[in-house]
């Protein structure tokens, strides 16, 4: 039961840090250069020269924003990691914690109801 209760409030503070990170709008980013980089290669009426030039800025913003979401990812995993594997003993322990039912379940549960606490009462 102190398993599941560590679990919930480290699932609180993961949806704290995803509400607060810039995730949607460096996900957004991403998507509009993927975009533009998919409309360069396929348009006709850009040279080859043009595209030579332009594709590996484009390859670069890519890069660094597939990074960003990996690290914005990785703050939001880490206080749930963290909790798990302190309760357990080990990361590997951990981990397999994680993804049985019932921690799942609590997961799920406990951020969807505080994040529409959250929005609906809270705001």
């Amino acid at each position: 039961m102190i398993a599941l209760a560590a679990i919930a409030v480290a699932t609180i503070a993961a949806c704290e840090i995803a509400l607060r990170s810039p995730l949607v709008r460096s996900l957004g980013q991403l998507t509009g250069t993927s975009r533009k980089a998919a409309s360069v290669v396929s348009s006709g009426r850009v040279s080859d020269h043009w595209k030579e030039r332009v594709l590996p800025a484009y390859a670069l913003r890519i890069f660094s924003s597939s990074l960003w979401l990996l690290g914005c990812l990785l703050a939001l995993a880490a206080p749930v990691v963290v909790a798990a594997s302190l309760l357990t003993g080990s990361l590997a322990a951990g981990s397999a914690y994680l993804v049985t039912a019932l921690p799942l379940l609590v997961m799920l549960f406990v951020g969807v109801g505080w994040i529409w606490l959250r929005r609906r009462v809270l705001a």
